[in-house]
């Protein structure tokens, strides 16, 4: 699995170069797919890329990046049956101060949350820092994202859920996802008949997601989480 984390995160960094005005969804997420082939990834890869309104499972397709816009790559993948799922917003060309400070909050949120990700936890205290990040910048969580076990499959219970319901207390040597999401609007989203969801507002949405393994002493991320010390934009 660490494996497979590292692979997506090499990836999305090569991505991260080809986030440009006039592009189209399909061809990130063909570059991409392309990269994990060449990286050695099981069949079966996952790739979403998610601009602006569009909160998660956003499919490649025609849709032209704008100067201005955000946009998020989240990607799953598998090295030898194990799986790893992780995300990553980026800036398209010069963004706005509400879209720096939305990526910023939501980088400082998915960190926040990792480090509540302890053997025995039931999500009580990551749903109390996850609310002091939203008062603090000024954005909302959204309430229906989760993250999620992870190991053999892309999705495992318990969902992590991050509005103050507790979930399943998490074990150790256990595997799971962390991916909080957090918009500049409502908060309020509607699913597409394809299976994604938007805000209902319009407005831009933004998200981090990691795999961690939970050890005795603490969360350690899977692949390569140097890049979490970097500034988002």
């Amino acid at each position: 699995m660490n494996k497979a984390a590292g692979m997506i995160h090499k990836v999305l960094e090569l991505t991260q170069k080809n986030i440009i005005p006039g592009i189209t969804t399909d061809f990130l997420a063909r570059k991409a797919y392309c990269a994990l082939q060449d990286e050695g990834a099981d069949p079966g890869v996952i790739i979403h890329v998610s601009p602006e309104e569009i909160v998660w499972h956003g499919p490649p397709g025609s849709r032209i990046l704008e100067e201005g816009q955000i946009v998020t790559m989240d990607i799953a993948c598998s090295h030898h049956g194990w799986w790893a799922d992780s995300a990553r917003t980026f800036a398209v060309g010069s963004i706005d101060e509400k879209r720096r400070e939305l990526m910023k909050a939501a980088l400082v949120g998915m960190k926040e949350a990792a480090s509540a990700m302890l053997v025995g936890s039931n999500g009580i205290p990551g749903s109390e820092k996850i609310a002091r990040i939203s008062r603090r910048w000024g954005v909302a969580l959204i309430s229906e994202g989760a993250g999620h076990g992870i190991g053999r499959r892309v999705h495992e219970p318990p969902s992590i859920t991050y509005d103050g319901r507790p979930h399943s207390p998490l074990q150790a040597e256990s595997v799971y996802s962390v991916e909080p999401i957090f918009t500049t609007g409502s908060g309020e989203i509607a699913i597409s008949p394809d299976g994604s969801a938007r805000t209902t507002d319009g407005e831009p949405s933004a998200h981090y997601e990691v795999t961690l393994i939970i050890r005795a002493d603490g969360a350690q991320v899977l692949g390569f989480p140097e890049w979490m010390n970097r500034e988002p934009c």
